[in-house]
């Protein structure tokens, strides 16, 4: 992650995110789920459900990968008080196998943010959509959170 402030106040800044990752020499059923990659939610790729980007079983459930990739740019800026909006664009993928960055599906998600600083992190609101929806996904997704999300 890297941050970069605008106006030198810390009212609006630019943040960058940026996730790979490889599990080479096993395969996803070889691995345990908790150590397996998985994308989608609040902290990947916001506007997909929790885990749903990737590999899944037919009935929706993710298998996880042996290979992740993700980046995030947002926008955010205070706007008076302890008040502060957001927007932002996340994309991702997950692949059973392969090299991170190839073989699968990039998701993209993209929304806005509501933020009330406080003195122990910013509680916010995220609204974000889908931009590539897979079949039977949502719509729209709502976050609520304390602390940015990355």
């Amino acid at each position: 992650s890297t941050y970069f402030d605008l106006t030198g106040s810390g009212r609006s800044v630019v943040a960058l995110r940026g996730l790979i990752g490889q599990i080479s020499g096993a395969g996803p059923f070889s691995l345990p789920p908790d150590q397996r990659f998985y994308a989608g939610g609040s902290t990947t790729v916001r506007g997909f459900r929790y885990q749903s980007v990737g590999p899944q079983f037919p009935d929706g459930n993710p298998i996880g990968g042996t290979a992740v990739s993700a980046g995030s740019i947002e926008l955010r800026q205070h706007l008076w008080g302890n008040w502060g909006a957001a927007a932002f664009v996340d994309a991702g993928q997950v692949t059973a196998s392969g090299a991170p960055l190839t073989g699968g599906t990039w998701r993209i998600g993209a929304g806005v943010g509501a933020r009330y600083y406080t003195s122990i992190g910013p509680i916010r609101l995220d609204v974000a959509v889908p931009v590539n929806r897979a079949s039977g996904g949502d719509a729209i997704e709502l976050y609520i959170g304390l602390g940015e999300a990355f």
